[in-house]
């Protein structure tokens, strides 16, 4: 593709499993993926989907793709091309921004402006430490169960 931004790299060879059921997966994907903060700024990453026979079958964006992936072994080039189109087809099935922005502070909500800047009473760097470091590892946590990855490493 012509714009990084709208890349996607495919990996039929040996991809990892499938993060939901733990089964081998078919393909992996990664691709960008953005979404808007709470601020209205485009928060810009990667993100990773593997596509699983059991977890994903029955669905019309992915029954022509798994179809074609269960005879691989046999595939020229024609089917290359073919599985290139359906996997972009999935790939935009699963790129649906996060429903969902959370922040994760310890500060009371009410004590923010309507830009979402900390107005309250204590001072605003008082959770920097130990508190942060406690924040930052509840996100590693959650963003790795969750597949996500934003330095790009596979």
């Amino acid at each position: 593709m012509s714009h990084p931004e709208n890349e996607i790299l495919l990996k039929l060879a040996d991809p990892p499993d499938c993060t939901r059921c733990g089964g081998p997966a078919l393909l992996h994907a990664k691709f960008t993926h953005s979404w808007k903060n709470t601020r209205g700024q485009d928060v810009n990453g990667l993100r990773e989907a593997v596509l699983c026979s059991p977890c994903d079958g029955g669905a019309r964006a992915t029954d022509g793709l798994l179809a074609l992936l269960a005879g691989a072994d046999q595939m020229g080039l024609p089917n290359i091309q073919v599985i290139g189109g359906l996997a972009a087809a999935w790939v935009e099935s699963v790129r649906v921004p996060p429903a969902f922005v959370h922040r994760i502070t310890k500060y009371d909500p009410a004590d923010r402006d309507e830009h979402g800047s900390y107005r309250g009473a204590e001072e605003a760097a008082s959770d920097h430490g130990p508190v942060e470091a406690a924040y930052l590892e509840a996100i590693s946590t959650f963003a790795e169960a969750a597949g996500i990855d934003r330095d790009g490493d596979p």
